[in-house]
């Protein structure tokens, strides 16, 4: 059960530092699009890039999509394997020496 949870928290970290190094490498390119894209904001920008068909973009922001989806994928499986723990920890256990052969 510990190597479950050690696991989980190694993926979360993983995840944390993806999502920041994704941001960082975007950045001056997200806010130039804000600024001179003519977007509102920030959100509303990624939001919109969340619905434009992939034809529409361009290659970094399909590229930054891609990564984002990739990241949403681990944040799925961080999710299932979260609820394995929920699940597994709620279990009883019963030692084998208490069992009758």
């Amino acid at each position: 059960m510990e190597q479950l949870q050690d696991k989980s928290m190694r993926m979360e970290m993983y995840l944390h530092e993806q999502g920041l190094d994704i941001f960082s490498f975007y950045l001056e390119k997200l806010k130039d699009e804000v600024n001179y894209g003519g977007h509102v904001d920030l959100t509303a920008y990624l939001f919109l890039l969340e619905r434009m068909d992939e034809d529409n973009m361009k290659d970094w922001e399909r590229r930054m999509m891609s990564e984002i989806k990739e990241l949403r994928i681990i944040q799925e499986d961080i999710l299932a394997l979260q609820d394995h723990i929920r699940i597994r920890s709620n279990e009883v256990y019963v030692p084998e020496w208490i069992m009758d052969p």
